[in-house]
């Protein structure tokens, strides 16, 4: 041991007190006897347990202590039993593996990952979500639900079932509804909706000399508060061409939620007579309780087909509602979620489009519909006696021919239009009014009569379509523009062709084509509170005169005459003018020609413009 070493040792052997101080005790940290004395007095008088809870005596009761780890565990120790274990690493290695590839293959670019979680969310909605089947045979409705289950019930109607109004028939034959079908699971929170359906065959009656007819009344609509207190039941009417030879037949699907069959059964359906030989289907229901009658969609609906032999001829075809939609050889929209009932409806339009001159022959053809719209699609109606396109509360749409002598179509509260591809033609008179809608004709679509009467409350008569008359023509708007296309008709036409534009509070525009001559052509566009235009055609001939707004009124004389053309005169009898109005008259005519024409061009409030081919 080094010397160092050693002084170090004995260093530390030496004592930390002093000589001096090394007999005295150290009191720093002692308890004064006193106060410990107490303290003690006081844990001994002191209760260490409450009364209630005394300490564990396993001992003195004879109970051994609880085993350390429980009692289970000493259970299974005792018997020797291994629990098999959960060997974790061969899911933390494949896990790990995973990941890494995951990460080694991620794309740096935010785009490709936000393409890829697209991905998998879709394969995700693909693999998990539940299957809708929305077959052709199906119901078709988006809001019928998911799966299809038949439910035995009573479908029978009840005595409080409402009888068909007086004077429209009785019922022959009442409907006996097949066994209802029922989805499982509705959309949105509502309640899954139940189908069921019947079919009628009837007789088609054979005499035009007859009032016999075929008809459809849902809910109709009576006068003399005959339908006051019934039903308004909603729906939809396809009136389809089948098959030659086939009697003509309704089909109708009723439609009701889950739990309220009693809606359907206080309707009263049924085949029905009236008189001798009509025949048809009548709907008659109760309204629906308050808290019911706005639901959306409706608790109880109709879906109706009725198919018309191919060539067939009806003395009278009726079809009544007060709100339901008419789709009267039309498909209904793809937008409605009721046009997948009718699925062959696109394949039946094309066939019949291409087959022309096929439609049936009517004596007598009436649709009303209250709060509905009327579609008129191809192969269109022809009638002999008297066509008519009503609804209350709804537009009327032509968009295939419809022909007969007499032609009454009208509409309260909705629009007048007639489609690319719609004709209107009747050999005696057309009617087209609104009460408060547009009349419209757009590009392609004819209307042509010799009396021919357009009429609107609240709306315009307006479109690029073509007005064809032959004797007179009046249009006219209380509260909207006027504008309209007209040609004349010259086979067998009148003495004197009268065409007259007039609107109370909108713009009037008047444009005439060319026609043969001779013809006396008296033209009038006139409005208080507007604008008024009036073209006239290369070939009219006769008086014109001109009444507007100072300042805003002109006259355009025709061009100069083409060689070789004969020569066309004009003159006028010079301005008129006042502090606000100016007024113009004058002539046009050709040699050896009478020139019997008057064309007025009158505005009280506006401009008034001239022009001459």
């Amino acid at each position: 041991m080094s010397a160092a070493r050693r002084a170090n040792d004995a260093q530390d052997a030496q004592p930390l007190l002093a000589d001096d101080a090394a007999g005295e005790p150290d009191v720093r940290f002692a308890i004064d006897d006193e106060y410990a004395l107490a303290d003690e007095l006081d844990a001994d008088g002191a209760p260490k347990y409450p009364p209630s809870v005394p300490p564990p005596a396993y001992g003195s009761l004879g109970l051994a202590p609880p085993p350390p780890g429980g009692r289970i565990a000493a259970w299974l120790r005792a018997h020797d039993i291994d629990l098999p274990q959960p060997d974790w690493d061969a899911p933390r290695r494949a896990w790990r593996r995973l990941y890494a590839a995951v990460w080694r293959h991620m794309p740096s670019s935010r785009i490709a990952v936000a393409g890829c979680a697209l991905a998998a969310m879709w394969l995700l909605i693909l693999t998990t979500a539940p299957s809708v089947d929305m077959a052709p045979q199906d119901d078709g409705g988006w809001w019928a639900g998911i799966g299809d289950v038949e439910i035995d019930e009573d479908l029978s109607p009840l005595p409080a079932a409402p009888e068909p109004v007086s004077g429209d028939g009785h019922i022959v034959e009442a409907a006996q509804w097949a066994t209802p079908h029922c989805a499982v699971l509705a959309f949105g929170g509502r309640r899954p909706f139940c189908r069921t359906s019947v079919a009628f065959n009837l007789t088609s009656p054979q005499a035009f000399d007859t009032d016999a007819s075929l008809f459809l009344f849902a809910d109709p609509l009576r006068a003399a508060g005959l339908s006051d207190g019934r039903g308004r039941v909603p729906g939809a009417v396809r009136v389809r061409r089948g098959e030659q030879g086939t009697p003509p037949s309704v089909r109708i699907e009723a439609r009701y939620e889950r739990g309220r069959a009693q809606l359907l059964r206080e309707a009263r359906v049924g085949k029905m007579k009236k008189g001798i030989q009509s025949e048809g289907v009548g709907i008659y229901t109760n309204p629906l309780p308050d808290r019911l009658a706005s639901r959306l969609p409706p608790p109880l609906s109709f879906d109706i087909e009725v198919t018309l032999p191919a060539l067939s001829r009806l003395p009278a075809f009726v079809l009544e509602s007060a709100a339901m939609d008419f789709f009267l050889f039309a498909p209904l929209p793809p937008s409605d979620p009721r046009a997948i009932i009718f699925a062959d409806a696109l394949e039946l339009e094309a066939g019949l489009r291409a087959a022309p001159g096929r439609e049936p022959l009517f004596g007598r053809f009436e649709a009303r519909a209250g709060d509905g719209s009327v579609v008129l699609g191809a192969p269109g109606v022809q009638s002999i006696g008297y066509a008519l396109l009503r609804a209350t509360s709804g537009d009327v749409v032509v968009r295939g021919p419809l022909r007969g002598p007499v032609i009454d179509i009208h509409t309260d509260n909705g629009a007048v239009r007639v489609a690319e591809g719609g004709e209107i033609a009747a050999w005696k008179r057309a009617s087209l009014d609104s009460d408060n809608g547009a009349i419209t004709i757009e590009k392609g679509g004819l209307v042509g009569a010799p009396e021919l009467h357009a009429t609107t409350g609240n709306g315009e008569i307006s479109g690029a379509g073509m007005w064809q008359a032959n004797g007179t023509m009046q249009l006219k708007s209380s509260n909207g523009a006027v504008s309209a296309l007209v040609a004349p008709i010259t086979a067998s036409p009148a003495a004197t062709l009268d065409f007259s534009a007039q609107s109370k509070n909108g713009a009037v525009s008047l444009r005439l084509l060319d026609f043969a001559l001779p013809l006396a052509v008296r033209a009038a566009a006139r409005t208080e509170l507007g604008s008024a235009t009036l073209h006239l055609p290369r070939n009219y001939t006769g008086a014109w005169a001109i009444h507007g707004s100072r300042g805003s009124t002109d006259v355009h004389p025709p061009p100069p005459t083409a060689a070789g053309a004969p020569v066309r005169k004009w003159s006028s009898e010079g301005r008129q003018e006042t502090n606000t109005h100016v007024s113009e008259r004058g002539r046009i005519w050709l040699e050896g020609q009478p020139a019997d024409g008057e064309a007025t061009v009158d505005s009280g409030q506006g401009g008034a413009h001239l022009f001459v081919a």
